[in-house]
């Protein structure tokens, strides 16, 4: 009988920390719903992870943007990395200061895009996102969308 209630309590005990771990996310951090849903996409502008590397827990990405519309891009430092879970995307690590600067791609061509990131919690296994906001030239001003890099960790 006591070994019934001990494996109980251990039962019950492993459920709350799994349910606290989760409902904390990944590495500790307090994931965060994005609005995905809210963003607009752009189709016609591919980014991709070329290479990624870690050392000294400094993240490095090597991304490539390539602008297949007939108008230009412009895009600046700002990225934000994004952790899938279940099938909804959750703030994983948002660049917190940037130089405000602006790179534009011209149509028909390619940029690569270099992001070291330090202080960021550690990658576990899952899949993530770069995302990044750029401004798409239309008519006489710009209208704001969205790219996405998405990558797994094994």
């Amino acid at each position: 009988m006591r070994k019934k209630i001990i494996i109980l309590l251990l039962g019950i005990l492993l459920s709350l920390f799994l349910f606290f771990a989760l409902s904390k996310g990944i590495s500790g951090i307090d994931p965060e719903e994005t609005k995905s849903s809210e963003r607009e996409f752009i189709s016609d502008v591919l980014f991709w992870l070329v290479d990624r590397d870690n050392k000294d827990d400094i993240h490095t990405f090597v991304l490539s943007v390539y602008n297949d519309r007939k108008e230009e891009i412009v895009y600046g430092n700002y990225y934000a990395i994004e952790t899938l879970i279940g099938d909804k995307w959750y703030s994983f690590y948002e660049l917190q200061a940037w130089e405000d600067i602006a790179y534009c791609v011209k149509p028909s061509c390619s940029s690569e895009i270099v992001i070291s990131v330090a202080g960021c919690p550690k990658m576990v296994k899952g899949i993530y996102r770069i995302v990044k906001d750029v401004l798409v030239e239309c008519d006489d001003s710009y209208q704001k969308g969205y790219i996405a890099a998405r990558f797994q960790i094994d």
